[in-house]
């Protein structure tokens, strides 16, 4: 049989030769369409199409119209071109709806719109557009103007899904302020990327967002979850590496890792990651063995939080680890600012430590305030284990000393309360053996008379009366003589002194001070007096709320001190022992 030969073309055959392939209808032309179809009919009904060239395949595997380009310097299998609707559409019962193979790096679909999307899927149980790869990318789109490079939409599936054994399962890159990728689920995730090694869903943009999503319902906007490497990972020149918005008390962004972070940031120059929620809060992250949130920071800040009404700025809670942990190699490890009187950080735990500082070289924990540090206990306010070095005034009930009891140690305690006193006074004493003459000389430090002033004597005599014992050589040059008893007499002496160094002068005590105009009607143990517990002192440092002014220690170098109140006349400087 001799071959079947086309219908003369308008400008002329070409050179085409079909080979093996066996055809219905063969249109051949050098410079113009093989085939051209035309159709003004409207379809009844969606599975009756009226075309203008129409491909029906009844057997298995069978394809209603394939299209091959077969020249090496590149070419489109199949290309539609639509005024209003898709250029190309297929639909299926059970496969695809459209399938095409690349050759070489080409990508099998390639669609191009100039305001809708390149390549629209709709499915109502599977992807709408579904690709994978062995090597390259699985789906990638470009987005021109304010369109989206991938757009997807799932009514119980995902909207857009990539698998890929090597490289990115989904891949978007957005122009101007567009997302690179951007997913809207109902039910399920707006986009899911899933990875075994590398990461699901990677997102990057110079201007906007890298990846965005918005959830529905109780869902998140973006979700990621990987094996080991991070579950979603968000880079950014200019702007948030990864920006999520939660609603109806979702997070804006959920992140899960096994082994890896379950959410990591990285920024240049702005915020590595922003997350901002009406109702719920901005940034939640749990972990079953690691820290629920870490911070770690090589100049800035590790976490930083702002607290917004009655909420702190950063609230951490840990199963078996810390709730919250920061680290910087040469600023703060943690930062909180609590606004309205709140905390900027707050820590509850039901046994352990609420909040925990620890430092190698500089001070584990530090309190800057009107009142630096107010501390409440039920028990004890505090419990310092260690040396205490105070270099202000310190007020109190009573200074006792407790220590185990010398020959019961294990049973008791033995207490003893300090000597007080209406002024800064000083108690020294020694004893001393008369000589020959019934004289003795008491030698004290050479910087006794630059501490003390105002001296008292007291001499006691020891194995046998002494009338005539006195000091016949006031303090000068620090010493004192006494005479007066018999040669080789024992004699018990003390002197005090008021003190007299700058502190004590720039702090003179006053024994019985006038109360504020805050604290008059409070008191500092009103239950002793049947008096309200609401009434106390304590209470009133309590509910104390900042000032509104600037910060005093900004510039990290503290305030500067008063100047010192002016000394009395005359009379010797107060105090209390």
């Amino acid at each position: 049989m001799s071959p079947v030969k086309p219908p003369e073309a308008q400008d002329g055959p070409s050179d085409f030769d079909p080979g093996d392939h066996r055809f219905g209808v063969w249109g051949d032309c050098e410079t113009g369409s093989g085939v051209i179809g035309s159709s003004g009919g409207s379809a009844d009904a969606p599975d009756d199409p009226v075309a203008g060239v129409l491909g029906v395949h009844e057997q298995s595997g069978g394809v209603g119209v394939a299209g091959h380009a077969r020249n090496v310097g590149g070419g489109t299998g199949v290309v539609g071109t639509a005024t209003a609707g898709p250029g190309l559409s297929g639909t299926s019962t059970a496969g695809p709806g459209v399938r095409a193979q690349g050759g070489g790096t080409a990508a099998g679909v390639e669609g191009k719109a100039p305001a809708g999307p390149g390549v629209s899927g709709t499915s109502a149980d599977g992807p709408g557009v579904s690709g994978s790869s062995t090597k390259g990318d699985g789906i990638t789109g470009q987005g021109g103007g304010q369109g989206a490079g991938v757009s997807g939409a799932g009514t119980d599936g995902p909207g857009v899904s990539g698998t890929s054994a090597t490289g990115v399962g989904l891949r978007g890159t957005g122009g101007g302020t567009s997302a690179g990728v951007e997913g809207v689920g109902s039910a399920g995730a707006g986009v899911r990327g899933v990875s075994t090694r590398g990461t699901g869903v990677l997102g990057s943009s110079e201007q906007g967002a890298g990846v965005t999503g918005k959830g529905g319902g109780a869902n998140a906007g973006v979700e990621g979850a990987s094996d080991s490497g991070p579950g979603v990972s968000g880079i950014s020149a200019q702007g948030a590496g990864v920006s999520g918005t939660g609603g109806s008390g979702a997070p804006g962004v959920l992140g899960t890792g096994t082994d890896g972070a379950g959410l990591r940031g990285t920024s240049t120059s702005g915020a590595a990651v922003l997350a901002e929620s009406v109702s719920g809060p901005g940034v939640s992250a749990s972990s079953t063995r690691g820290t629920g949130v870490s911070g770690t920071s090589g100049q800035g800040v590790g976490v930083s939080g702002t607290g917004g009404g009655a909420s702190p700025g950063v609230k951490g809670t840990g199963g078996g680890g810390p709730g919250l942990s920061g680290s910087s190699t040469e600023n703060v490890g943690v930062l909180g600012k609590g606004g309205s009187g709140k905390a900027g950080v707050e820590g509850t735990v039901t046994f352990g430590p609420g909040v925990l500082g620890r430092s190698v070289q500089g001070n584990g924990v530090e309190a800057r305030g009107a009142t630096g540090l107010y501390a409440k206990g039920t028990s004890q306010a505090a419990f310092l284990d260690g040396d205490v070095v105070i270099t202000g005034t310190v007020f109190d009930g009573a200074s006792l000393m407790r220590i185990d009891h010398p020959t019961l140690p294990e049973d008791r305690f033995l207490v003893h309360a300090a000597v007080e006193s209406s002024e800064l006074k000083n108690v020294y004493d020694g004893s001393a053996v008369l000589d020959e003459h019934g004289r003795a000389t008491i030698e004290l430090p050479e910087w006794f008379e630059s501490l003390n002033e105002s001296f008292r004597y007291q001499l006691t005599a020891v194995g046998a009366p002494a009338p005539d014992l006195h000091v016949s050589r006031p303090l000068a040059d620090h010493s004192f003589d006494i005479a007066g008893g018999a040669a080789g007499l024992d004699v018990c002496w003390q002197i005090t002194g008021v003190r007299c160094d700058d502190w004590a002068r720039a702090h003179p005590l006053v024994a019985d001070p006038s109360k504020s105009a805050e604290e008059k009607g409070l008191l500092v143990h009103p239950d002793l007096v049947g008096r309200p517990v609401d009434l106390s002192l304590s209470a009133l440092v309590a509910r104390a709320a900042a000032p509104a002014e600037p910060d005093p220690w900004d510039d990290r170098r503290g305030p500067r001190s008063p100047e010192p109140p002016p000394r009395p006349a005359s009379g010797p400087v107060g105090g209390a022992g």
